[in-house]
């Protein structure tokens, strides 16, 4: 699914899924507020252009963010939480992956009617 590279870490893939779910969150707000005729971000293509550049920053910074020792460091304090806590935070993980897909559906499906 996602681009390898040699010696993938699971630093890349989480610093890759962390930016699409933060550009998807990004696009869902971009396309309610084109909707509600408050802006239009993708009328213009160097707003376009603007909002790729915007992406590898973030990627930048995510990378900059996670490190290798700073990611071991939160995996090993996660992995002494407790079971509630690590059941609680994949719960809201996943909400917050398909809440801006069912979202953009629903945004699309009434934009169509």
């Amino acid at each position: 699914m996602f681009l390898r590279k040699k010696d993938d870490t699971p630093v890349y893939a989480s610093v890759l899924m962390i930016s699409i779910t933060i550009c998807v969150w990004f696009l869902l707000i971009l396309g309610f507020l084109k909707k509600f005729d408050i802006y239009n971000a993708f009328s213009n293509p160097a707003s376009e252009v603007f909002l790729v550049a915007i992406y590898f920053v973030l990627l930048f910074f995510l990378y900059r963010f996670y490190r290798k020792d700073r990611a071991s460091k939160i995996l090993k304090e996660f992995d002494e939480k407790s079971l509630f806590f690590k059941n609680f935070w994949t719960a809201i993980t996943i909400i917050m992956l398909i809440l801006p897909i069912v979202s953009t559906a629903l945004l699309v499906n009434s934009h169509i009617k």
